[in-house]
């Protein structure tokens, strides 16, 4: 039986609910090139590059961009302030996310997804 695996999921978390966990003058010497050479393999290889994160990484994901990944998925849109990812991302990268995971699923209300899935900037 071939099976055959079409994206690699990278799962690493670079935010806290307020900052990055490192500086983006370190997030460069020490990260960059080293996920530059990750998405290029990962491409060798055929498959879609997919970079994941909790937190605040507004500041790190346009670094991220540069290195190739074909989507981000970035877990917590309120943290992020959704229309500003929106405003950096639009145009130059797929972004994949939820509702909240610390804001809308562990609410009770009826329908925990409808605020959080609404149309803003650079969901359309």
């Amino acid at each position: 039986m071939l099976i055959c695996t079409h994206g690699f999921f990278m799962t690493d978390d670079w935010g806290t609910q307020q900052a990055c966990f490192i500086s983006l003058e370190m997030w460069r010497e020490f990260f960059k090139d080293r996920h530059r050479r990750l998405f290029e393999v990962i491409h060798e290889a055929g498959m879609h590059a997919w970079m994941h994160s909790c937190g605040y990484i507004n500041d790190i994901v346009g670094e991220w961009i540069d290195c190739g990944p074909d989507v981000v998925n970035p877990q917590q849109p309120r943290t992020l302030g959704i229309e500003e990812m929106g405003q950096r991302c639009r145009g130059r990268i797929r972004s994949e996310s939820l509702c909240d995971i610390q804001a809308t699923l562990p609410s009770v209300c009826q329908n925990p997804c409808l605020p959080s899935t609404t149309d803003h900037a650079g969901c359309r």
